[in-house]
């Protein structure tokens, strides 16, 4: 049920590599939880694959967040 809001969640929002997404975090930051490396394990771990979205301004990634399905990774 929740997947045909997808469209409306992720609006403004586009997919982006992880090399993208390391990026993104090394210049804005974040905390240990969304270090890419601690993600990219994570996901490993609980055998979720991991999608990375980002927020584009003039062709730049300015925010970028990691994503298990629907949820926030």
């Amino acid at each position: 049920m929740l997947s045909i809001f997808r469209h409306w969640r992720e609006q403004g929002w586009s997919p982006i590599s992880a090399t993208d997404y390391r990026a993104a975090w090394q210049r804005f930051g974040g905390s240990v939880i969304t270090h890419p490396d601690f993600v990219e394990k994570l996901s490993i771990l609980a055998g979720i694959p991991v999608r990375y979205l980002g927020w584009e301004v003039a062709g730049e990634v300015r925010a970028a967040v990691a994503v298990w399905g629907r949820d926030l990774a």
